[in-house]
């Protein structure tokens, strides 16, 4: 995570976020053909969809909050992961 503009207040300053799929081995995400996050509904693009395996199929997303995100992850054998975890701002102020 960088921050763009820091944050006053809650609700305020704006971060951007680096989003991914991390494997427990190097080669664990051999297997993995592509990935696409489902983001918040604020986003111009609610599906962001990568196959950068270099990158452990990572995006950028500038964001002012924190949201849960989906990853459909397809597998080169045809199987699908899907994988939900929440996008956590370490030091942004809480919104009340």
């Amino acid at each position: 995570m960088e921050i763009i503009q820091p944050p006053v207040a809650p609700g305020s300053g704006l971060f951007r976020a680096r989003v991914c799929v991390a494997g427990e081995a190097d080669n664990k995400l051999n297997g993995v053909a592509t990935v696409t996050y489902r983001v918040w509904d604020d986003f111009p693009d609610k599906q962001i969809t990568t196959t950068d395996r270099a990158d452990q199929f990572a995006v950028w997303l500038s964001v002012n909050g924190e949201f849960p995100i989906l990853a459909y992850i397809q597998l080169e054998n045809r199987k699908e992961v899907w994988q939900r975890r929440y996008l956590d701002l370490p030091g942004r102020p809480r919104d009340k």
